[in-house]
């Protein structure tokens, strides 16, 4: 089954079946969702509306978790072994466990536009202002 996360123009996002065109669930929001991200095996997704991180179960459609509820997050990712919640909020990108613990900040001088973790999962790639970013990743999760 193919499937993609979409954040449509209301409050929810939606998980699509591509292959039968059809949304298998929603995730509503109380705010515009801004950036929705799915975990490599499925089975997870983050979400924001730039009031938090929200962490759901795809198969119990159920909100787990809200990360960062206090940030204006306005990026989201998983790491590449989908262990940790990744959120920009302004100049900061911050790690998470999947128990909403801080287990890391990367600091920039200007907000974050851009986050992706390389598929190796040892390095940040992200955007701040003028400047294209390689970090390393700067935790290990046992």
């Amino acid at each position: 089954r193919f499937t993609k996360i979409a954040k449509p123009g209301d409050f929810t996002a939606k998980l699509w079946d591509l292959r039968a065109g059809k949304v298998i669930s929603s995730f509503q929001h109380g705010f515009h969702v801004t950036s929705v991200a799915c975990s490599q095996d499925l089975s997870h997704a983050l979400t924001t509306d730039g009031k938090g991180a929200f962490l759901w179960d795809l198969h119990s459609n159920a909100l787990l978790k809200t990360i960062a509820p206090a940030d204006k997050v306005s990026l989201i990712a998983f790491s590449a072994d989908s262990r940790l919640a990744l959120a920009a909020s302004g100049s900061d990108v911050r790690a998470f466990d999947l128990d909403g613990q801080l287990v890391s900040t990367i600091s920039y001088s200007s907000n974050v536009g851009c986050l992706a973790v390389l598929p190796d999962g040892r390095y940040v790639l992200s955007g701040a202002g003028k400047l294209l970013s390689l970090s390393a990743f700067p935790v290990q999760v046992s």
